[in-house]
C-alpha cells in the first residue's frame, strides 16, 4: 500500500457547509433576491 489516505469526509463535510450556509444566507436576504445560482460540475471543466 502507498499509505495515501482516500477518506474524502473532509470535502464531503465542506461541500455541506457551502450549501447550507448558502441556504441560510438566501433566507436571511430572501427579500432582496432574485435568484439562486447553483455551483456545478461544468464549472470545473467535467
Amino acid at each position: 500500500m502507498s499509505g495515501v489516505n482516500h477518506n474524502a469526509t473532509h470535502i464531503a463535510n465542506g461541500w455541506n457547509f457551502q450549501s447550507n450556509a448558502a441556504i441560510v444566507l438566501f433566507i436571511r436576504n430572501i427579500k432582496g433576491s432574485k435568484s439562486v445560482i447553483v455551483e456545478r460540475a461544468k464549472e470545473y471543466g467535467e
